[in-house]
């Protein structure tokens, strides 16, 4: 009798397993009257499938959440109007900003025009980094550095209507010898942190355009240097009509770390650029942009090794032979009707960029003949330095 009623409630049980398969696969919900159909979709999100009970054995069985189809309809309308608005509230961004300058001219004839330049690069010597090794947070910091042994591209085209903005105010009334801003300091003069990673993006022409040359050679370059003087300038060297020489002078660096690693910056001396361009229709003939490397210090590093700016900071200075971004055209120019020397061009960039070079310094081996001659004698006050006082390389 005993094994008779255990037969019958598993007889029971396995008819409950067999109800509530049935549950599962129609949607249809248990109660302890039976099997009950489950309520249409009423757009109540209470509805749908829930956790049913098994009356017999007091188990319970998880059902998958059910989701109201039109809940689903509802959302979908919801979704495409908030991205409609949020591209109104962009349009409408960048039609207020109508004091940004532009960049390079986008008119069908100019983009068409591009000019090849092409990159070399020779890592600077790392002798001097030798004392830094032993540390490892300075093998860290130092990575990228010790790792970059070619440019970021071999080679990259620029859109030849770019480079108007290397041109003077008034190209047409210029003359050699004229000097301008390139690139002001848009900084006011304010401190630069060194704890950074991603340069700001280029804003105008003249910036679009030194961040795409300098962008070849690195993709870190920063325009608007940590220290003083900031900026570039230019001189126009020679002309003859149409057809103008502009040389200028850029002061820019590199960050060449990304986190976690702490930041490393590359700061040559300076980047010396000579464009020749045809000011009636914008011809570019030649382009060159490098770091000057006759003189044995033209490269400052300096690397992070800890949070504190102002006490982790290491620093040192060597020599980068060559770094450069050119044209791989080199048309030959007419001869020049008006013009002035290269080491006058020079002279004046340097004079733009540093104004204590308005004063005519003079090699230690030269400075005693020019203090004793001529009417009477002169004082010969004596600066000694690390670097070098013209080209800014500590």
């Amino acid at each position: 009798m005993t094994s008779a009623r255990w037969r019958g409630g598993n007889d029971r049980r396995e008819e409950e397993e067999e109800e509530d398969k049935v549950v599962v696969a129609t949607g249809a919900k248990k109660t302890t009257g039976g099997i009950q159909e489950s309520p249409k979709c009423d757009g109540d999100p209470r509805n749908g499938y829930r956790e049913a009970a098994g009356s017999g054995g007091g188990t319970r069985h998880s059902l998958m959440q059910h989701t109201c189809p039109r809940q689903q309809v509802v959302w979908v309308p919801l979704a495409v109007l908030g991205i409609f608005s949020i591209l109104l509230l962009y349009e409408w961004y960048l039609s207020s900003q109508t004091n940004t300058p532009l960049r390079c001219s986008q008119d069908s004839q100019a983009a068409e025009r591009v000019v090849e330049m092409y990159t070399s690069f020779t890592p600077p010597d790392h002798a001097p980094l030798t004392p830094f090794l032993d540390s490892k947070v300075s093998q860290e910091s130092l990575t990228g550095l010790l790792g970059w042994r070619v440019a970021a591209t071999s080679w990259g085209w620029v859109p030849m209507s770019c480079f108007s903005a290397l041109l003077p105010p008034d190209p047409q009334s210029s003359q050699p010898g004229q000097v301008w801003t390139l690139l002001p300091d848009t900084t006011e003069g304010a401190y630069l942190l060194s704890s950074r990673y991603v340069p700001p993006p280029p804003a105008g022409p003249v910036e679009d355009l030194l961040f795409r040359l300098l962008s070849l050679l690195h993709p870190q370059p920063f325009l608007q240097s940590r220290y003083g003087p900031r900026g570039a300038a230019a001189v126009v060297r020679a002309k003859t009509g149409h057809l103008l020489e502009v040389w200028f002078r850029v002061h820019a660096e590199f960050q060449l770390n990304t986190p976690p690693r702490l930041p490393l910056w590359f700061i040559p001396s300076a980047f010396l650029g000579q464009v020749v361009i045809n000011t009636s229709d914008m011809m570019v003939v030649h382009c060159d942009l490098h770091v000057p490397a006759a003189r044995p210090l033209n490269l400052d590093l300096e690397w992070m090794t800890g949070p504190n700016e102002a006490e982790d900071m290491e620093v040192t200075i060597t020599h980068l032979p060559n770094m450069r971004v050119t044209s791989m055209f080199n048309s030959p120019t007419p001869g020049w009707t008006e013009e002035i020397p290269e080491e006058e061009a020079l002279s004046l960039l340097e004079k733009r960029m540093y104004r204590f070079m308005e004063v005519q310094y003079h090699n230690f081996s030269e400075v005693f003949s020019h203090a004793t001659g001529g009417a009477g004698k002169k004082l010969v006050h004596t600066v000694v330095l690390w670097g070098v006082l013209s080209d800014q390389s500590c």
